[in-house]
């Protein structure tokens, strides 16, 4: 993930911030593979005060679940956290960094609003979800699994149009266009 200053997190057993043109860790890591955690999926809001990952507190027990986070990168103080999830694949923030999106491998989507702390929109599917992503506008929410794609209203939870079939067989991505009319997904199989 990328903010506007040039840096990233870096995601390989570990979460940290690093530095793109210097190459050096900016901060000592938020959470790191010493400790067993194992981080699957890092992205910044988009004013880059806030990171969401998801991850798991043991990385090789597997029934230890998993969890979803979300950091102040100034103070480096926890925001929120959300545990207890069988599996999570991605986590991503709306415009205002005050909601997010989390993917379920487990037939659901989140919507946790980390101002009012309320419990999660939970957006039931029939297969696991792999991706989440608000529209630029944070009027549609796109969810992705390994064979559809699903439209949401973030605020009532309501699918916009009936779930539209892909092609696709495992790690869909997905994203809208600048104005939010248009969706790229893809796979591991290709473009869908």
């Amino acid at each position: 993930a990328w903010t506007g200053g040039g840096t990233t997190t870096q995601v390989a057993g570990e979460f940290a911030v690093w530095n793109t043109d210097t190459g050096k860790a900016e901060h000592v890591p938020l959470r790191s593979s010493k400790e067993g955690a194992w981080v699957g999926n890092a992205e910044y809001s988009r004013d880059g005060k806030r990171v969401v990952i998801v991850g798991r507190d043991h990385a090789y027990d597997v029934n230890k679940p998993f969890f979803c986070e979300v950091w102040d990168t100034t103070t480096r103080q926890l925001v929120g956290k959300l545990t207890g999830f069988e599996i999570l694949r991605h986590a991503s923030f709306d415009s205002t960094g005050n909601r997010v999106a989390i993917a379920s491998g487990k037939e659901r989507a989140l919507i946790w609003d980390l101002d009012t702390g309320l419990r999660p929109v939970d957006l039931p599917h029939r297969q696991g979800v792999w991706w989440v992503k608000f529209s630029p506008d944070d009027n549609t929410l796109l969810t992705a699994t390994q064979r559809s794609v699903h439209l949401w209203d973030p605020e009532t939870g309501q699918q916009r149009i009936e779930p539209v079939a892909t092609s696709g067989r495992s790690d869909p991505a997905s994203g809208f266009n600048a104005d939010g009319t248009r969706i790229v997904l893809s796979g591991s199989e290709g473009l869908l």
